[in-house]
Protein backbone atom coordinates (compact mmCIF):
# COMPACT_ATOMS: atom_id res chain seq x y z
CA UNK A 1 0.00 0.00 0.00
CA UNK A 2 1.36 3.44 -0.80
CA UNK A 3 0.93 6.49 1.06
CA UNK A 4 1.52 10.01 -0.11
CA UNK A 5 3.13 12.23 2.41
CA UNK A 6 3.48 16.16 2.68
CA UNK A 7 6.97 16.29 3.68
CA UNK A 8 6.78 20.59 3.86
CA UNK A 9 9.24 21.30 1.18
CA UNK A 10 7.62 23.93 -1.19
CA UNK A 11 9.69 26.63 -2.06
CA UNK A 12 9.92 30.03 -0.42
CA UNK A 13 8.38 32.57 -2.84
CA UNK A 14 9.23 35.66 -0.94
CA UNK A 15 10.30 37.12 2.18
CA UNK A 16 13.83 38.45 3.36
CA UNK A 17 15.58 38.06 7.00
CA UNK A 18 15.26 41.26 9.21
CA UNK A 19 16.91 42.12 12.56
CA UNK A 20 13.51 41.56 14.19
CA UNK A 21 12.46 38.60 12.57
CA UNK A 22 15.75 36.27 11.45
CA UNK A 23 13.94 33.35 9.74
CA UNK A 24 11.53 35.83 8.16
CA UNK A 25 12.10 34.60 4.84
CA UNK A 26 11.65 30.60 6.05
CA UNK A 27 8.11 30.89 7.12
CA UNK A 28 5.99 29.56 4.00
CA UNK A 29 7.98 26.94 4.28
CA UNK A 30 5.87 24.54 6.91
CA UNK A 31 8.74 22.93 8.29
CA UNK A 32 12.77 23.35 8.90
CA UNK A 33 13.09 19.47 8.71
CA UNK A 34 14.17 19.13 5.36
CA UNK A 35 15.56 22.34 4.12
CA UNK A 36 19.89 22.78 3.19
CA UNK A 37 21.78 25.37 5.23
CA UNK A 38 21.51 27.56 2.12
CA UNK A 39 18.21 28.08 2.55
CA UNK A 40 18.73 29.03 6.32
CA UNK A 41 21.43 30.89 5.91
CA UNK A 42 19.43 32.96 2.59
CA UNK A 43 22.54 32.05 0.21
CA UNK A 44 22.30 31.45 -2.88
CA UNK A 45 19.91 28.25 -3.83
CA UNK A 46 20.35 26.26 -6.69
CA UNK A 47 19.46 22.81 -7.45
CA UNK A 48 21.82 21.32 -5.12
CA UNK A 49 19.42 22.31 -2.39
CA UNK A 50 17.07 19.78 -3.65
CA UNK A 51 19.75 17.11 -3.31
CA UNK A 52 19.84 18.01 0.44
CA UNK A 53 16.22 17.93 0.31
CA UNK A 54 16.20 14.34 -1.02
CA UNK A 55 18.82 13.48 1.63
CA UNK A 56 16.38 14.58 4.36
CA UNK A 57 13.60 12.35 3.19
CA UNK A 58 15.60 9.46 2.19
CA UNK A 59 16.80 9.91 6.28
CA UNK A 60 13.24 9.67 7.34
CA UNK A 61 12.16 6.75 5.34
CA UNK A 62 15.16 4.91 6.26
CA UNK A 63 15.55 5.65 10.25
CA UNK A 64 11.68 6.97 10.69
CA UNK A 65 12.65 10.87 11.99
CA UNK A 66 14.79 13.35 9.92
CA UNK A 67 18.15 13.73 10.36
CA UNK A 68 17.60 16.75 12.92
CA UNK A 69 14.74 16.36 15.53
CA UNK A 70 13.95 19.48 18.55
CA UNK A 71 12.29 22.53 18.21
CA UNK A 72 12.88 25.13 15.70
CA UNK A 73 15.85 26.55 16.49
CA UNK A 74 17.54 23.55 17.27
CA UNK A 75 16.65 21.54 13.83
CA UNK A 76 18.34 25.06 12.24
CA UNK A 77 21.63 24.47 14.18
CA UNK A 78 21.83 20.91 13.22
CA UNK A 79 21.32 21.77 9.37
CA UNK A 80 23.55 24.62 9.63
CA UNK A 81 26.38 22.90 11.82
CA UNK A 82 25.91 19.33 12.79
CA UNK A 83 26.76 15.97 11.23
CA UNK A 84 23.41 13.98 10.69
CA UNK A 85 24.30 10.57 12.49
CA UNK A 86 24.53 7.70 9.68
CA UNK A 87 21.01 6.35 9.17
CA UNK A 88 22.25 2.42 10.08
CA UNK A 89 23.03 4.21 13.61
CA UNK A 90 19.48 5.12 14.62
CA UNK A 91 17.42 2.60 16.65
CA UNK A 92 15.08 0.24 14.15
CA UNK A 93 17.32 1.23 10.81
CA UNK A 94 19.98 -1.69 11.55
CA UNK A 95 19.52 -3.10 8.27
CA UNK A 96 20.49 -0.37 6.41
CA UNK A 97 23.96 -0.99 4.19
CA UNK A 98 26.84 0.97 4.43
CA UNK A 99 26.35 1.95 0.62
CA UNK A 100 23.01 3.67 1.05
CA UNK A 101 24.75 5.28 4.24
CA UNK A 102 27.44 6.58 2.30
CA UNK A 103 24.72 8.40 -0.06
CA UNK A 104 22.45 10.04 2.14
CA UNK A 105 25.02 11.61 3.82
CA UNK A 106 26.91 12.99 0.92
CA UNK A 107 23.34 14.30 -0.02
CA UNK A 108 22.91 15.88 3.36
CA UNK A 109 26.64 17.66 2.78
CA UNK A 110 26.72 21.36 4.43
CA UNK A 111 28.84 22.28 1.39
CA UNK A 112 26.45 22.26 -1.91
CA UNK A 113 29.66 21.85 -3.46
CA UNK A 114 30.20 18.29 -1.41
CA UNK A 115 27.04 16.52 -2.62
CA UNK A 116 26.00 15.04 -5.92
CA UNK A 117 25.89 17.23 -8.67
CA UNK A 118 22.82 16.35 -9.73
CA UNK A 119 20.07 13.72 -9.01
CA UNK A 120 20.74 11.75 -12.16
CA UNK A 121 23.91 10.96 -9.97
CA UNK A 122 22.21 9.99 -7.28
CA UNK A 123 20.39 7.86 -8.79
CA UNK A 124 22.98 6.14 -10.45
CA UNK A 125 24.39 5.45 -7.07
CA UNK A 126 21.54 3.94 -6.08
CA UNK A 127 20.61 1.85 -9.43
CA UNK A 128 24.04 0.40 -8.65
CA UNK A 129 22.75 -0.77 -5.37
CA UNK A 130 19.56 -2.43 -6.36
CA UNK A 131 19.87 -6.06 -7.33
CA UNK A 132 17.42 -6.25 -10.28
CA UNK A 133 20.63 -6.93 -12.85
CA UNK A 134 22.50 -10.05 -10.58
CA UNK A 135 18.91 -11.65 -10.70
CA UNK A 136 18.42 -11.47 -13.85
CA UNK A 137 21.84 -13.05 -14.31
CA UNK A 138 20.55 -15.83 -11.46
CA UNK A 139 17.18 -16.19 -13.93
CA UNK A 140 19.63 -16.64 -16.64
CA UNK A 141 22.61 -19.28 -15.42
CA UNK A 142 19.74 -21.92 -13.87
CA UNK A 143 17.40 -23.91 -15.15
CA UNK A 144 15.11 -25.91 -13.37
CA UNK A 145 16.25 -29.86 -12.47
CA UNK A 146 13.87 -32.60 -12.08
CA UNK A 147 14.21 -34.22 -8.70
CA UNK A 148 12.67 -37.38 -7.34
CA UNK A 149 9.16 -37.16 -4.89
CA UNK A 150 11.16 -38.62 -2.01
CA UNK A 151 13.78 -35.44 -1.87
CA UNK A 152 10.20 -33.22 -1.80
CA UNK A 153 10.65 -33.37 2.32
CA UNK A 154 9.99 -30.57 5.04
CA UNK A 155 12.95 -28.52 5.03
CA UNK A 156 14.89 -25.13 6.59
CA UNK A 157 13.17 -22.16 5.64
CA UNK A 158 15.21 -19.91 2.46
CA UNK A 159 16.98 -16.51 3.84
CA UNK A 160 14.47 -13.71 3.24
CA UNK A 161 17.17 -11.39 1.74
CA UNK A 162 17.50 -11.38 -2.25
CA UNK A 163 20.86 -10.85 -1.31
CA UNK A 164 21.51 -13.55 1.09
CA UNK A 165 19.71 -15.76 -0.82
CA UNK A 166 21.70 -15.08 -3.73
CA UNK A 167 24.55 -15.46 -1.90
CA UNK A 168 23.35 -19.12 -0.57
CA UNK A 169 22.91 -19.97 -4.25
CA UNK A 170 26.50 -19.17 -5.14
CA UNK A 171 27.92 -21.20 -1.94
CA UNK A 172 25.47 -24.30 -2.64
CA UNK A 173 27.18 -24.56 -6.23
CA UNK A 174 30.54 -24.24 -5.36
CA UNK A 175 30.20 -26.66 -2.63
CA UNK A 176 28.43 -29.05 -4.70
CA UNK A 177 31.54 -28.34 -7.02
CA UNK A 178 34.30 -29.18 -4.23
CA UNK A 179 31.97 -32.40 -3.66
CA UNK A 180 31.70 -33.57 -7.06
CA UNK A 181 35.70 -33.37 -6.80
CA UNK A 182 35.61 -35.46 -3.98
CA UNK A 183 33.66 -38.19 -5.41
CA UNK A 184 35.43 -38.40 -8.17
CA UNK A 185 32.76 -37.23 -10.80
CA UNK A 186 33.96 -33.95 -11.65
CA UNK A 187 35.72 -34.01 -14.74
CA UNK A 188 38.57 -31.95 -15.47
CA UNK A 189 36.63 -28.86 -17.44
CA UNK A 190 34.60 -28.14 -14.05
CA UNK A 191 37.93 -28.67 -12.03
CA UNK A 192 39.77 -25.98 -13.82
CA UNK A 193 35.90 -23.47 -14.24
CA UNK A 194 36.14 -24.15 -10.24
CA UNK A 195 39.32 -23.34 -9.86
CA UNK A 196 39.12 -20.29 -12.19
CA UNK A 197 36.10 -19.20 -9.90
CA UNK A 198 37.60 -19.24 -6.76
CA UNK A 199 40.45 -17.43 -8.04
CA UNK A 200 38.31 -14.74 -9.24
CA UNK A 201 36.07 -14.60 -6.30
CA UNK A 202 39.55 -14.30 -4.13
CA UNK A 203 40.25 -11.12 -5.90
CA UNK A 204 37.02 -10.02 -5.70
CA UNK A 205 36.42 -10.04 -2.13
CA UNK A 206 39.74 -8.16 -1.85
CA UNK A 207 38.72 -5.54 -4.07
CA UNK A 208 35.14 -5.60 -1.95
CA UNK A 209 37.24 -5.42 1.62
CA UNK A 210 39.48 -2.26 -0.08
CA UNK A 211 36.00 -0.57 -0.93
CA UNK A 212 34.79 -0.66 2.60
CA UNK A 213 38.16 1.00 4.22
CA UNK A 214 37.41 3.69 1.23
CA UNK A 215 33.66 4.29 2.32
CA UNK A 216 35.03 3.96 6.21
CA UNK A 217 37.57 6.81 5.25
CA UNK A 218 34.41 9.48 4.57
CA UNK A 219 33.52 9.47 7.90
CA UNK A 220 36.56 9.45 9.51
CA UNK A 221 37.28 12.86 7.22
CA UNK A 222 34.28 14.32 8.27
CA UNK A 223 35.29 13.40 12.05
CA UNK A 224 38.47 14.98 12.23
CA UNK A 225 37.31 18.24 10.31
CA UNK A 226 34.51 18.31 12.41
CA UNK A 227 36.03 18.41 15.39
CA UNK A 228 38.96 21.02 14.50
CA UNK A 229 35.74 23.13 12.83
CA UNK A 230 34.31 23.22 16.06
CA UNK A 231 37.46 24.30 18.07
CA UNK A 232 38.17 27.55 15.59
CA UNK A 233 34.05 27.99 15.83
CA UNK A 234 34.44 28.48 19.75
CA UNK A 235 37.19 30.41 19.23
CA UNK A 236 35.27 33.19 17.22
CA UNK A 237 32.51 33.03 19.40
CA UNK A 238 34.85 33.60 22.85
CA UNK A 239 36.37 36.42 20.92
CA UNK A 240 32.99 37.80 19.90
CA UNK A 241 31.91 37.54 23.30
CA UNK A 242 34.74 39.04 24.75
CA UNK A 243 34.30 42.06 22.12
CA UNK A 244 31.43 42.84 23.22
CA UNK A 245 32.07 42.71 26.91
CA UNK A 246 30.34 45.69 28.13
CA UNK A 247 32.50 45.30 31.69
CA UNK A 248 36.01 45.51 30.25
CA UNK A 249 35.92 48.78 28.13
CA UNK A 250 38.90 47.46 24.72
CA UNK A 251 41.40 50.02 23.43
CA UNK A 252 41.32 50.45 19.40
CA UNK A 253 44.15 48.43 18.78
CA UNK A 254 42.88 45.55 21.38
CA UNK A 255 39.47 45.37 19.28
CA UNK A 256 41.69 45.52 15.95
CA UNK A 257 43.82 42.27 16.99
CA UNK A 258 40.68 40.64 18.00
CA UNK A 259 39.54 41.83 14.42
CA UNK A 260 42.43 40.10 13.42
CA UNK A 261 42.60 37.09 15.03
CA UNK A 262 38.48 36.56 14.01
CA UNK A 263 40.04 37.04 10.68
CA UNK A 264 42.33 34.77 11.23
CA UNK A 265 39.97 31.85 12.04
CA UNK A 266 37.54 32.23 9.60
CA UNK A 267 40.18 31.77 6.90
CA UNK A 268 41.54 28.87 8.46
CA UNK A 269 38.08 27.60 8.77
CA UNK A 270 37.33 28.20 4.60
CA UNK A 271 40.71 26.46 4.79
CA UNK A 272 39.22 23.00 6.13
CA UNK A 273 36.01 23.25 4.08
CA UNK A 274 38.55 23.44 0.96
CA UNK A 275 40.45 20.51 2.04
CA UNK A 276 37.32 18.49 2.79
CA UNK A 277 35.67 19.17 -0.91
CA UNK A 278 39.58 18.30 -2.19
CA UNK A 279 39.78 15.12 0.04
CA UNK A 280 36.48 13.85 -0.46
CA UNK A 281 36.95 14.33 -4.76
CA UNK A 282 40.39 12.22 -4.41
CA UNK A 283 38.46 9.60 -2.15
CA UNK A 284 34.90 9.17 -4.59
CA UNK A 285 37.85 8.92 -7.49
CA UNK A 286 39.84 6.66 -5.90
CA UNK A 287 36.58 4.68 -4.61
CA UNK A 288 35.21 4.86 -8.70
CA UNK A 289 37.98 3.20 -9.97
CA UNK A 290 37.42 0.44 -7.23
CA UNK A 291 34.16 -0.09 -8.03
CA UNK A 292 35.08 -0.28 -11.93
CA UNK A 293 37.33 -3.24 -10.95
CA UNK A 294 34.97 -4.75 -8.72
CA UNK A 295 32.06 -5.02 -11.44
CA UNK A 296 34.81 -6.24 -13.51
CA UNK A 297 35.38 -9.27 -11.47
CA UNK A 298 31.64 -9.35 -11.01
CA UNK A 299 30.58 -9.87 -14.74
CA UNK A 300 33.75 -12.25 -14.45
CA UNK A 301 31.93 -14.48 -11.68
CA UNK A 302 28.71 -14.45 -13.34
CA UNK A 303 30.74 -15.73 -16.58
CA UNK A 304 32.00 -18.50 -14.51
CA UNK A 305 29.07 -19.43 -12.05
CA UNK A 306 27.07 -19.80 -15.19
CA UNK A 307 30.08 -22.51 -16.65
CA UNK A 308 29.35 -24.41 -13.48
CA UNK A 309 25.99 -24.32 -13.57
CA UNK A 310 26.24 -26.25 -16.75
CA UNK A 311 28.85 -28.50 -15.23
CA UNK A 312 27.08 -29.37 -12.52
CA UNK A 313 24.18 -30.00 -14.81
CA UNK A 314 26.07 -32.95 -16.44
CA UNK A 315 27.61 -34.14 -13.45
CA UNK A 316 24.24 -34.74 -11.62
CA UNK A 317 23.65 -38.13 -12.69
CA UNK A 318 27.41 -39.23 -11.29
CA UNK A 319 26.58 -37.61 -8.33
CA UNK A 320 24.34 -40.24 -5.74
CA UNK A 321 25.40 -39.66 -2.16
CA UNK A 322 22.75 -38.15 0.13
CA UNK A 323 24.81 -34.69 0.29
CA UNK A 324 24.85 -34.08 -3.02
CA UNK A 325 21.43 -34.81 -3.53
CA UNK A 326 20.61 -32.44 -0.44
CA UNK A 327 22.85 -29.83 -1.95
CA UNK A 328 20.77 -30.43 -5.50
CA UNK A 329 17.60 -30.28 -3.54
CA UNK A 330 18.84 -26.48 -1.76
CA UNK A 331 20.46 -25.29 -4.85
CA UNK A 332 16.91 -25.80 -7.17
CA UNK A 333 15.02 -24.17 -3.96
CA UNK A 334 17.36 -21.53 -4.08
CA UNK A 335 16.65 -20.67 -7.81
CA UNK A 336 12.89 -20.84 -8.01
CA UNK A 337 12.75 -18.20 -4.90
CA UNK A 338 15.29 -15.93 -7.25
CA UNK A 339 13.63 -16.24 -10.03
CA UNK A 340 10.35 -15.37 -8.11
CA UNK A 341 12.17 -12.35 -6.74
CA UNK A 342 13.29 -11.35 -10.35
CA UNK A 343 9.85 -11.00 -11.88
CA UNK A 344 8.34 -8.67 -8.66
CA UNK A 345 6.78 -5.73 -9.91
CA UNK A 346 7.90 -2.69 -8.68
Amino acid sequence: MLKLHDFAITMALAGQPSEEDPLGHLRIYGSMDYLSPEQINNARVDGRADIYAYGAVAYRMLAGEPPFVGDTEEVMIGHRTREPVPPSRRVGAHEVPPELDAIVLRCLEKNPTDRFKSMDEVAHELVALAPKEEAAVEEEITGRWKLPPELEEVEEPLPESPAKLRQLFYDTMLELGELSVAEGAAPTDLQQELTALKEVKERATGVAAQAAVLENRFEDIRRQLREQESTLRYAIIDINLAKSDSKEPKSEETLREMEAQIADLERQLTDLGQQRSERFAALNEELQKNRDVLKAHEQQLAVHYRRLYAFLDDARQHLQSDDARHLYRLLERCRSALAKTAVKPE
